[in-house]
């Protein structure tokens, strides 16, 4: 039976965090269980761009600061690693305030510049799993996701934030590869999570985000942390406390049918607070994924009819050339004074709405989730 903790803490204090991991770590048996003396380990959060902390798009330094002094006094030997959607790692970590926690504990930072094909496991789809060369040369990796939305996957949590072990623009290639049908891609997710194994997954769900995350949603006050070794019933639990039907996830959709980690909530023992009093009411998801969450590929026309897309409106965009640096299909270009996107070519990755500085990407409905929204 896998064990999920739930932490309840109000805000980002630093003691008090840190006093409330330590309480979360404790009911799963222990840092010691988890890392060694002398392990390298590697702490895997979430810093999609460089914001501000308070906006919610990255893990909260307060948070990164408070497992590393842990894994400190545990004796190991911490190190911070993710690869940022466009900026270097480096910049994004000063802009999200975790440059100042890795200068106060003397952290190194670990860029994920080189990317090395790992053999997969039994009976896996991806025969070539792509991550980072870091990964193969620490001990441990701890795994430090944050509570968001996402567009194109409904959630960004345990298992879908190691696809930032993925070296950066590689990303874009696994996008084409499998990003046409959710399934597949939440297939490939699954797969990277087994093939990292982290050793312990801790989510900061203390501010998450709702509505168009993961980069442009509104941060949404939580207040719980969220932990153990298993990515996947994590993920369940946190769906279950937001009121999400799990089918609707496609990484627990197809953990369950295909038997990764455990996704029923009744062999999944709880710590901690209970589920039902920490429920939390009218959690806004993403309008882009709100109805069509189709487990097959669809293209041409009836995709464009039945699917959502995502929209520059000119009047809020600077001409910056993000989304189309980070298109994985070459789907935008810009013409006079305005981006516009080929939707025969866009795969729906939503990666243009994650990176844009300005929030100018929106959600255009094709004709029959117009139809359905007005009835």
């Amino acid at each position: 039976m896998e064990t999920v903790s739930i932490t309840k803490v109000p805000d980002y204090d630093e003691e008090r965090v840190y006093i409330a991991l330590v309480r979360t770590i404790d009911s799963l048996g222990g840092i010691r269980k988890f890392v060694s003396r002398g392990d390298r380990v590697l702490l895997k959060p979430n810093l999609l761009s460089g914001n501000p902390p308070e906006r919610a798009v990255t893990t909260h330094p307060a948070f990164i600061k408070g497992v590393a002094r842990i894994v400190l006094e545990a004796g190991g030997i911490p190190s911070i690693g993710d690869s940022p959607a466009l900026a270097s790692l480096h910049r994004v970590a000063k802009k999200s305030g975790v440059t100042q926690v890795a200068k106060e504990l003397g952290i190194k930072f670990l860029e994920f510049t080189d990317s090395v094909i790992v053999s997969p496991q039994k009976n896996h789809l991806y025969k070539k799993i792509e991550i980072a060369r870091p990964l193969l040369e620490v001990d441990k990796v701890i795994n430090l996701p944050k509570i968001k939305t996402h567009s194109q996957m409904l959630m960004t949590l345990g298992v879908k934030n190691l696809f930032g072990c993925v070296v950066g623009k590689r990303k874009a290639i696994w996008h084409l590869e499998a990003g046409k049908d959710r399934d597949a891609f939440a297939t490939m997710l699954l797969e990277i999570y087994a093939r990292i194994n982290p050793a312990l997954t801790l989510v900061d769900g203390i501010v998450g985000m709702e509505g168009n995350g993961p980069g442009r949603g509104d941060p949404r006050h939580i207040g719980l942390i969220i932990g153990g070794k298993d990515g996947v019933a994590i993920d369940r639990v946190i769906a279950q406390i937001l009121k999400i039907e799990s089918r609707l996830i496609p990484t627990l959709r197809v953990a369950e049918r295909k038997g990764y980690g455990e996704t029923n909530l009744e062999k999944i023992e709880i710590k901690g607070e209970k589920i039902s009093d920490v429920q939390v009411k009218n959690y806004k998801l993403p309008r882009s994924v709100a109805l069509e969450m189709f487990s097959f590929p669809l293209s041409g026309l009836i995709r464009n009819l039945f699917t959502s897309m995502p929209y520059p409106n000119p009047k809020n965009c600077s001409l910056c050339k993000n989304c189309l640096e980070v298109c994985p299909s070459k789907a935008m270009e810009i013409k006079g004074k305005k981006v516009e996107v080929d939707y025969n070519r866009c795969i729906r990755c939503f990666c243009c709405q994650e990176i844009c500085p300005e929030g100018a990407i929106e959600i255009k409905y094709g004709l029959f989730s117009r139809l359905i929204r007005s009835t």
